[in-house]
């Protein structure tokens, strides 16, 4: 048995009359509507309802990144929660704890990498749905299952897959996520005692209520289930030889980048601002502008020590001792520029390294959302004057490597260029740690001035820059104090900004 497609693509499978398939289309069948509408508060108004208030309450979740904006994705917590919008953001809040808690279960929970258990066709999903309308998976868990083929870790990841995969079915909906009816087992051996009761302290009254021990009474499991729904060897008219496991996965590798795109990444989508702020870099090539949106955020999942909570009430210390600061007017490209004093007003002891760079990544998230810095891009001015052989030290490659993959390969900004001033001879030992990492492109855009004003003012015109540095502007301009007071009026953009990323990066 394999895998046929319909005209438009969808893939699905046959088994004796019946057509399995993932069933995404809204519903119309007068048996599914009645059920939604008794079972669950589902008509119009509540559907608005429910969406609008789930939507407002979302949107105070500042550290839950979820797509706020897509009906699709709130009404599959809404319908199992009959409609009530607190009780649906408890099931969402609920869910991606679980996964954040559970990261090794609950990790790349797409089909390229879940698949033993779908392979040894221990995991399937049968077809046709029962008379209620429900789905029906069935796990064989018994003399199929060999532990040291497909381990019980495999096992799980396997019915997680497949409950994601019909919780994308609106029917299922009416039945699942996770409107979880009965849980029947069969053929059950008396070891099986030993087992069940690992679990049963954990279980809950309504759920206990609804589990059902066949054993071999093939009588007792059609009370509950009609024949049409099941295999022969449970007393059903189904070919027991049916849907394998690896064709069920096959159909749901089909929808692999739903998976992905719902289980990994979550981005607001429908954000324009949001979206142009990655594609104005990349010169509107969506590709790239999607490569690099992959990018800034697996930056921000795998160095979370530098990358969390970056929000003003977070980062604070590289503001309070001036050490960043972004400086105004732009220069004559329309440029902001960005001004790090690295050298004698840094003490390692009262701001560590770490939040220097944590000041810088959000002196440049704030300049990020100004569309006219997207398009003429940044200038950055490191002053070194001072820079000692103490604070060399606490530079490790592993340091400048990061650095520079953040600049050069993730940021969404235009880098048009990086003066360094008043360094002393010392920083040939700091540089020697970042240039093998640095591309021909951003080293031809570092340019070394030294102590040469006139220098420094063939890039930047004098009206953009301070008198100390060869410019017009007050030398007790604006404070990295007031900068940051300046951005923690924006706290909130700020900190539904850091919630977007990668599933494993939520709910901190």
């Amino acid at each position: 048995m394999g895998l046929l497609f319909q005209s438009d693509g969808t893939p699905y499978v046959m088994l004796g009359d019946n057509k399995i398939k993932l069933e995404k289309l809204p519903i119309k069948e007068e048996f599914y509507v009645n059920k939604a509408k008794s079972e669950l508060r589902e008509t119009q108004e509540n559907i608005e309802n429910g969406l609008r208030d789930l939507r407002v309450l979302l949107k105070r979740e500042v550290n839950l990144a979820v797509p706020i904006d897509d009906d699709e994705f709130l009404i599959k917590f809404l319908r199992p929660t009959k409609f009530y919008a607190e009780s649906a953001l408890k099931k969402i809040q609920a869910y991606y704890k679980y996964r954040l808690t559970h990261q090794d279960y609950c990790r790349d929970l797409y089909p390229s990498a879940v698949r033993l258990a779908f392979d040894h066709s221990i995991v399937s999903i049968l077809s046709p749905r029962d008379q209620h309308g429900r789905r029906i998976m069935f796990v064989e868990s018994g003399e199929r299952w060999n532990p040291r083929h497909v381990s019980l870790w495999e096992v799980f990841r396997g019915v997680q897959l497949s409950l994601e995969f019909v919780m994308m079915e609106p029917r299922t909906q009416d039945s699942v996520p996770f409107r979880l009816k009965a849980v029947h087992i069969v053929n059950q051996p008396y070891i099986f005692n030993i087992m069940y009761a690992i679990f049963k302290p954990f279980l809950r009254d309504k759920l206990r209520s609804r589990i059902f021990f066949h054993g071999s009474d093939r009588k007792s499991l059609l009370k509950h289930i009609d024949g049409d729904a099941l295999m022969q060897r449970l007393g059903g008219s189904l070919p027991d030889d049916g849907i394998s496991g690896e064709v069920m996965w096959k159909m749901m590798h089909h929808y692999e980048e739903d998976f992905r795109r719902e289980a990994n990444l979550v981005v607001p989508i429908e954000d324009d601002e949001f979206l142009l702020k990655f594609l104005r870099p990349t010169k509107y090539y969506a590709e790239s502008a999607f490569k690099k949106i992959q990018a800034y955020y697996k930056f921000r999942l795998i160095h979370k020590d530098y990358c969390r909570d970056l929000y003003p009430s977070a980062v604070r210390l590289a503001f309070d001792h001036s050490i960043v600061s972004i400086l105004s007017p732009r220069d004559q490209h329309g440029r902001r520029i960005m001004f790090v004093e690295s050298g004698e007003r840094w003490n390692p002891r009262h701001v560590p390294l770490r939040e220097v760079f944590r000041g810088v990544q959000l002196g440049l998230e704030s300049a990020m959302v100004e569309p006219r810095t997207q398009v003429c891009g940044v200038s950055v001015i490191l002053e070194l004057k001072g820079l000692s052989f103490s604070q060399v030290m606490y530079f490790t490659p592993s340091f400048a490597k990061m650095v520079v993959d953040w600049i050069q390969d993730c940021i969404p900004i235009r880098l048009k260029g990086v003066h360094i001033v008043n360094q002393p001879y010392i920083f040939n030992m700091l540089f020697a740690i970042f240039k093998p990492f640095l591309s021909d492109k951003l080293r031809s855009r570092i340019f070394f001035h030294g102590s040469d004003r006139k220098s420094l003012l063939k890039h930047i015109d004098g009206d953009a820059l301070m008198q100390r540095i060869g410019g017009s502007l007050p030398d007790d301009g604006i404070s990295g104090e007031v900068m940051w007071k300046m951005m923690h009026h924006y706290e909130e953009s700020f900190r539904r900004a850091a919630s977007y990323g990668y599933i494993t990066n939520n709910n901190k």
